[in-house]
């Protein structure tokens, strides 16, 4: 019985240390394959950052230009939401004349 045990330890160990093998393979596999993946992702980050270069200088202007633009955009919009409040109270006063004038042409009392 003893016997029988051992060989019956041995065998999980070598199926244990095959299993190991295998996994540890792959992962390596994997791994070499991610490795160059992540240099051909690096190559293109070199080749879109000289790529770019050349609008390093018009970066920092471009964007003084958009900030005072998206400032006036504010200030036009500010203008507009007065003038639609504008227009609102001259339609209310519009729309009731409208109605006087509409009870007062059909002889109805207002």
């Amino acid at each position: 019985m003893e016997l029988v045990l051992k060989i019956v330890v041995a065998g999980y160990a070598v199926v244990l240390i095959l299993v190991l093998a295998v996994s540890l393979t792959t992962i390596a596999v994997v791994l070499r394959s991610i490795g160059g993946k992540l240099e051909q992702l690096a190559q293109g980050f070199g080749q879109v950052e000289k790529n770019t270069a050349p609008l390093e200088g018009y970066v920092g202007a471009l964007n003084e230009g958009l900030s005072s633009v998206a400032g006036a955009l504010g200030s036009a919009l500010a203008h507009l939401g007065q003038a639609d409040q504008h227009l609102a109270t001259v339609g209310r006063k519009l729309g009731a004349e409208a109605e006087v004038a509409g009870g007062a042409a059909s002889g109805k009392p207002s």
